[in-house]
């Protein structure tokens, strides 16, 4: 219950929490642990050279592409989402949700996480909780276009046995996956939705009483944000999901050209279902905890598939691949992100900015 002193516009702020220091300080701490095992038994020099005679000339396009592809399939699927199931917004707006925070999002993710749901509560008036709701159902979207990937290239591994380290494990997680993905839309579409609803919206109205269950009271609790999280799953329909997943599986496209044109620009050629496998996976660790600016993450997966699983060349080659990436995707992120973070922060500050005018 909100406090008697407290606006509605307060009270929706308190839900988002700003991220605390030791959320920005671990991604830090991983990443300088990922380079200091990489460094300790590498040749950095031989690295260094590596990368001063890589041919660029096919890289180079090729991630100009890929960066403004990202882009764009970005402003597409988490914006169009927001636009479907949440408020109009203009493709200018979609932009600067979206792009705005790149240039935050490479030093401070947990930070930028924020930013976004800040953005389109500030600016477009629209609930925390939704707009959260609308990031999860797009993240578990492009989880199904990763996935797609993942199983074809397993499944072609299997039968062909190009990669042997690829077994039988990968198939039964991607059919776990499957599982609870299609499961998670069936339900939605099925009869159970309303009830489920229903049950969920009558135990979040009902009072907690002191003698009830622990585990009771904990979901009463929870219950009204679980509804609201839940909101977009509830209304998404099965074009929704079609078209964001055909957006989200043409950028993976142009990400697997992108590290392709990094490993031939250092004369490494990993067999096909590895890049299949592993090149989805690096993409992802860029988003995950285990990263800063879009480094550590992918070395240590580089690693891991390229050096570990199957050798395709020495630890040096495979290091300088993934930091050329890396470099390069970081770059492509800050370019697009400095061409609308103005736009975003007057979106998402407008009280900073017009105190800012009247101190000039």
């Amino acid at each position: 219950m909100m406090p008697e002193n407290q606006s509605p516009i307060e009270a929706e702020e308190d839900q988002l929490k700003r991220p605390s220091l030791i959320s920005h300080v671990i991604p830090y701490i991983i990443t300088i642990i990922i380079f200091y095992l990489i460094f300790r038994n590498e040749d950095f020099g031989e690295i260094w050279r590596d990368l001063k005679e890589a041919d660029l000339s096919l890289f180079l396009p090729a991630m100009a592409i890929f960066v403004t592809v990202f882009f764009l399939a970005d402003v597409f699927t988490f914006g169009q989402a927001y636009k479907w199931f949440n408020t109009r917004m203009t493709v200018k707006e979609m932009m600067e949700c979206r792009a705005g925070p790149y240039v935050v999002q490479i030093g401070l993710a947990p930070l930028a996480e924020v930013l976004f749901p800040l953005y389109m509560w500030r600016k477009k008036g629209v609930r925390i909780t939704e707009t959260l709701s609308s990031n999860l159902w797009t993240m578990i979207v492009d989880q199904s276009a990763v996935f797609t990937v993942l199983t074809a290239a397993v499944v072609y591994s299997l039968v062909t046995g190009l990669v042997p380290e690829i077994n039988w494990v990968w198939l039964a997680v991607c059919i776990g996956f499957w599982v609870l993905f299609l499961g998670n839309i069936a339900f939605w579409h099925s009869r159970y939705q309303g009830k489920a609803a229903n049950w969920i919206a009558e135990k979040s109205s009902a009072q907690v009483a002191d003698h009830i269950p622990k585990w009771r009271e904990l979901l009463l609790r929870i219950a009204p944000g679980l509804i609201t999280l839940l909101r977009t799953f509830s209304i998404a329909r099965w074009h929704h999901y079609i078209r964001i997943f055909l957006v989200r599986l043409a950028m993976l496209a142009f990400n697997l050209v992108s590290n392709f044109a990094a490993l031939m620009a250092l004369d490494v050629t990993p067999p096909i279902p590895l890049i299949l496998v592993g090149v989805p996976l690096i993409m992802l660790s860029v988003f995950m905890p285990i990263s800063v600016g879009g480094y550590g993450g992918p070395q240590a997966l580089a690693w891991l598939f390229f050096v570990k699983v199957v050798p395709c060349a020495s630890p040096e080659v495979i290091t300088a691949y993934s930091l050329l990436w890396s470099t390069g995707f970081l770059i492509g992120r800050a370019f697009w992100g400095l061409i609308f973070i103005r736009g975003f922060f007057k979106g998402t500050f407008p009280q900073g900015v017009r105190l800012r005018r009247k101190a000039g």
